[in-house]
């Protein structure tokens, strides 16, 4: 659009555009309604050649989208500058695969009862030479959206592996838990290679838990995943549902996918003794689980009257700063001992 309209004439009209595509089609007696974004970018204040224009315009539609859609947004200069970063993470980050620049820490996970380690979830983080520490939550949505996810979460799965067998090694033997996400299940035959990875480092299969978000469960390919996740149970290797209770009501995926255990989200947990909403709650997901055979673990576990609540509730097991945060291999090592 011309700067010379203005950019309030611009979003007028973007705005009925909006209005028009939102109305609704009625064929054979049934109504349907499209929703519908827009970009926009105005010249030649954003840009003066028409393929810049384009890609402007385009940038200002992926963020619409991304604000929920059915809206209009206009081209910002800080997109560009946001797709350029991007960009540069990305390689940076392919780099950092190659070049060992990461490592797993060990968040341990306790037993409710006897309050010693039973598992640890495995947690990647990325010392930049320069930049220092990267948050996860800067490169790991980068590496799900360029597809850098599948070698991250092959170099995590391998990584995890070695360090259950030199646990064994070292006379302990404790679980650890792996983030799986959607691109790595859909990737390939994802049991085969699991298979050869755990006959590769030699460990007994049901020490290796592997976390799938509660959304997974629910994708329109949800047949294939169920199948995929069967196959991964027919190995001996756990199965543990992230982040229960944010996603979907329907609870059926808990008797139709494999799953061993839940994990309670720490949004539930964080007000437990406080807000008596979240104790109900929790309460009923410790019960449904109990009542089909599914282990409990709480994560986000941060003070003692959480810790006590759970204990009495019967939750399996814990995980958080009031017990431990995430720590090195060899700190974990040095806590299973003492326990």
């Amino acid at each position: 659009l011309s700067s010379s309209n203005g950019a309030n004439g611009a979003a007028v009209l973007a705005q009925k555009a909006l209005d028009a595509i939102a109305q609704a089609i009625t064929i054979d007696d049934h109504d349907l309604f499209i929703t519908s974004s827009l970009g926009v970018t105005l010249f030649p204040v954003d840009a003066s050649s028409p393929d810049q224009l384009i890609k402007n315009a385009d940038l200002a539609l992926y963020r619409a989208k991304a604000e929920g859609g059915h809206r209009f947004q206009f081209f910002l200069e800080q997109m560009n500058a946001e797709v350029l970063q991007k960009k540069s993470l990305e390689r940076e980050l392919r780099r950092a695969i190659e070049r060992a620049e990461l490592s797993l820490v060990f968040q341990p996970q306790f037993s409710i009862g006897g309050g010693r380690p039973v598992g640890a979830e495995a947690l990647v983080r990325w010392q930049h030479p320069e930049r220092g520490p990267i948050p996860p939550k800067a490169f790991i949505p980068v590496a799900e959206s360029t597809g850098l996810i599948r070698p991250l979460g092959r170099w995590v799965l391998e990584e995890a592996c070695r360090a259950i067998r030199r646990g064994l090694d070292a006379g302990q033997e404790l679980a650890v838990g792996v983030n799986l996400s959607a691109a790595q299940l859909r990737h390939g035959d994802f049991a085969a290679s699991l298979r050869e990875l755990i006959a590769e480092s030699g460990i007994p299969p049901d020490l290796l838990e592997i976390e799938i978000t509660e959304s997974l469960l629910f994708e329109p390919s949800n047949d294939a995943i169920a199948e995929m996740l069967r196959r991964i149970a027919h190995l001996g290797v756990r199965l543990a549902v992230d982040d229960f209770g944010t996603g979907y009501s329907s609870l059926a995926y808990l008797k139709r996918f494999p799953v061993h255990k839940i994990k309670i989200d720490q949004s539930f947990v964080r007000d437990i003794g406080r807000d008596t909403d979240d104790d109900m709650i929790v309460t009923a997901m410790v019960n449904l689980a109990h009542s089909l055979g599914k282990r409990v673990i709480a994560e986000g576990v941060e003070t003692e009257r959480q810790l006590q609540f759970l204990r009495e509730l019967g939750c399996d097991e814990v995980q958080g700063y009031v017990l431990a945060r995430p720590m090195p291999e060899a700190a974990l090592r040095e806590l299973v001992a003492r326990h």
